[in-house]
């Protein structure tokens, strides 16, 4: 018995134990761009509302279904005659005197209780224009959410790339700093070999503590890049968080897909067309209230009249009727008409909102497209001058062992490799982020295959 109990005890706190998915504050310290957006779609709330919406469009499909089904409904009454009515009547007796005689009219107490249903026919099409409408508006939410996922998406990609861009700056900044001591180690070798002035090791190390500071703000700008990526992906600010990978070039061939200008992937191109149909609906919906409608209808009830409470058989009856129902609008007060004429301008904006969309979207793409040409002209500038300003510092370095170089030109030439290596590293970030805005510009962000992972 003792036995079963503790394995009892091992299984239920197995069971208890959290699920490996939901990481550990820990887990996160090397977050991948998969795994940071993974946990930004995971905990949005805008995503989350954004489901929700999808769920009361398919309500509202339902709604609008039921305007064409039979309506059925039970009723009961009762009631008591505390003051009866009376019929007066004139009856001549004997001698032919006529008399007055007041009859009670009625019950002390009627009851009813009984089922009616009723079917329209034609309700002037509303019924029709409703449903379609509910299904338009369907698709509607289902393009928010999916414009909302791409919103997550992206700015999740920013954040993250923007660390790497902080953690990589940082650590250009400590290998400057690292340059400019290894100098000054070689700088105070020379001076005691007599081979250098006081002057060369005092500006050796004025240099190497002028690079201090800007290695302490790079720090800084890598913290609060983690923080604002915590920030993005709903991660309490508490988290240590990190990233893994580094900047490598983006992928080109997204340039081919802009070239074919297809952006019938773009969810917000999508919802204006769709808002284009909503307001259609609206127009067939204010047409409706100038035609008749039409509908059928059945009543049964069981109807009773007794003077006192209780139940007699004889005390009540059967009713039942059926009927058709016709109603025609003749004038309701230029209501009808202001109304259709306001759905007809919403649907000329709706039109006037897409052309729009569609001319910002084409904006959109070659803004992304011109961005990304850019980064990668500026990439191949940035390798080759990184290439270079490396040899150059190779060179300089050899020289003034040798003395054949003044400290001036390495200082020189270190301070070129660090501006070469910031350039090719920014150059790095805005292309990753110009080939993720290009992606979302055609809409692509959130399909699989069109994101590019570039940290390996």
């Amino acid at each position: 018995m003792r036995r079963t109990a503790v394995l009892f005890a091992l299984a239920v706190a197995g069971l208890a134990a959290p699920c490996p998915a939901l990481a550990a504050p820990a887990e996160m310290s090397a977050l991948t761009v998969d795994q940071a957006v993974a946990v930004a779609l995971d905990g949005s709330r805008e995503l989350v509302q954004a489901r929700d919406d999808l769920a009361r469009a398919d309500s509202r499909i339902v709604e609008a279904r039921s305007g064409a089904l039979p309506q059925v409904n039970g009723a009961w009454s009762m009631e008591r005659n505390l003051k009866p009515n009376v019929f007066v009547m004139s009856i001549p007796d004997s001698a032919g005197v006529m008399h007055k005689n007041r009859l009670k009219i009625g019950t002390d107490y009627t009851s009813s209780f009984g089922v009616n249903l009723t079917q329209p026919l034609y309700v002037g099409g509303k019924v029709g224009a409703a449903l379609d409408g509910a299904r338009v508006y369907r698709r509607l939410a289902a393009e928010t959410e999916r414009l909302v996922r791409q919103n997550v998406v992206y700015g999740t990609l920013q954040a993250f790339y923007g660390a790497l861009l902080a953690r990589e700056l940082e650590g250009i900044a400590a290998a400057a700093v690292a340059q400019a001591e290894r100098h000054l180690a070689n700088v105070e070798t020379r001076r005691r070999a007599g081979a250098a002035t006081d002057f060369d090791l005092l500006r050796a190390r004025v240099n190497a503590a002028n690079l201090r500071p800007g290695l302490l703000e790079a720090q800084n700008r890598t913290r609060t890049a983690l923080l604002r990526l915590t920030q993005v992906i709903g991660v309490d600010p508490a988290t240590p968080v990190g990233v893994s990978g580094q900047l490598a070039p983006p992928d080109t061939s997204v340039l081919a897909a802009a070239s074919a200008a297809d952006l019938t992937g773009r969810p917000d191109l999508a919802m204006a067309e769709l808002g284009v149909k909503l307001q259609q609906q609206a127009v067939r919906i204010a047409r409706g209230d100038f035609l008749p409608t039409l509908s059928a209808s059945t009543t049964m009830a069981y109807n009773g009249n007794f003077d006192r409470l209780g139940y007699d058989r004889a005390d009540w009856s059967t009713y039942w009727t059926a009927g058709l129902n016709l109603s025609v609008p003749i004038f309701s007060g230029l209501r009808s008409s202001a109304q259709y004429q306001q759905a007809r301008l919403d649907l000329r904006r709706s039109q006037t909102e897409q052309l729009k969309a569609r001319d910002a979207a084409a904006i959109d793409v070659q803004q992304a497209v011109m961005d990304l040409r850019q980064a990668l002209a500026q990439m191949a500038s940035g390798q080759l001058n990184v290439d270079e300003a490396s040899r150059a510092v190779e060179i300089a370095e050899a020289l003034y062992a040798n003395g054949k170089a003044t400290q001036l030109e390495v200082l020189d030439a270190q301070l070129a490799l660090q501006s070469a290596r910031t350039q090719l590293t920014q150059a790095l970030y805005n292309g990753t982020v110009a080939q993720i805005t290009l992606n979302k510009s055609l809409g692509r962000l959130d399909a699989a295959g069109n994101r590019k992972d570039n940290p390996r």
